[in-house]
This record gives C-alpha cells, sequence and structure tokens, in this order.
C-alpha cells in the first residue's frame, strides 16, 4: 500500500491536481470527455465544458465541473459561466489571462490586458499598461486579490474583491 501524503490545500490523502497549483497543470492528462480533443489540461475549456462547470474558487478565479480540483471550492455563479460562455464562443483561439489562466473576453482581465483597448473611465484609446485616470479610479468597486489592480467589474479582475 502506498501513502500519500496530506495535501496542503484541501487535506485529501489521495493523488490528485489541483487547478490552483500551475505547475501541477503542466502535462495533459486525458482527453476532454465533452469534445473529444486529445491530451488536454484540467484547464481545457470546450462549450460542453463551460455548460456543465459547477465550481469555482474564489482563492485564484479557476473553474471545474466537479469540486475536487479546486482548493475552496464554491458554486460558480450564473454571470461567471456567460462570460466564459462568450469568451470561447467569440474567437477560435480564445484570449487566456496569463494570471489566472482562464478563458476572458477582450481586452482581458485588468491583470493582463490586450492592448489596444479603450478605457472604461474617459474613453481614451489605450496603448500601455501605464494608464490610470481619475474617472477609472472613480468608477472603481473591486480590487484584484492577486496583483492588487482596479476593476470597475468584478469581471475585470481575476480575483475580485469588493472595495467598501
Amino acid at each position: 500500500m502506498i501513502c500519500h501524503e496530506e495535501c496542503i490545500h484541501c487535506k485529501n490523502k489521495e493523488p490528485h491536481k489541483h487547478l490552483c497549483e500551475p505547475d501541477e497543470l503542466k502535462d495533459a492528462i486525458s482527453d476532454c470527455e465533452f469534445c473529444g480533443e486529445k491530451n488536454v489540461t484540467l484547464l481545457h475549456l470546450c462549450p460542453g465544458k463551460v455548460e456543465a462547470l459547477k465550481f469555482y474558487c474564489p482563492g485564484c478565479g479557476r473553474v471545474a465541473v466537479g469540486p475536487d480540483n479546486l482548493c475552496t471550492p464554491q458554486p460558480i455563479p450564473p454571470e461567471l459561466k456567460e462570460r466564459l460562455k462568450k469568451a470561447i464562443a467569440k474567437e477560435p483561439v480564445p484570449k487566456i489571462c496569463k494570471v489566472c489562466l482562464q478563458a476572458v473576453e477582450r481586452p482581458g482581465h485588468v491583470c493582463d490586458l490586450q492592448f489596444p483597448f479603450k478605457c472604461p473611465g474617459c474613453n481614451e484609446i489605450i496603448t500601455s499598461l501605464n494608464h490610470i485616470c481619475p474617472q477609472f479610479v472613480d468608477k472603481a468597486r473591486y480590487i484584484c486579490s492577486i496583483c492588487g489592480r482596479l476593476g470597475i467589474s468584478q469581471f475585470d479582475l481575476c480575483v475580485p474583491l469588493r472595495l467598501v
């Protein structure tokens, strides 16, 4: 019998992988049961898998069909599920946020923007990360618990925390 150390995240003693640990996700692990794509990782998203998503981790922002691969699984908010559907439906290869590794609508999370884009505060076309305007700061209602950037909507950030 092989004994396993207790998982530092969930205290599980069975061998498993967490979406919250990117180093554990580098190798392809299986074929997608939803679309049939071969050798995909746990981060793979396709329309069928997005439809089946039931959980997300508020600590890292990642999503999963079942709770076992997330450190602190919570029911996925319907709005987040709809955003993921839109993100993967719009383009053949969706934009993947480099911080949370989730599919996002362009220009992406504030944590990993794709330039150019229109600032939601002042409507100026932005071409670099060094833009912050008073209008954006006034409208900001969330902060990312990973990178500390501000967002107007919770969907602008990987792991949003509401500002008080």
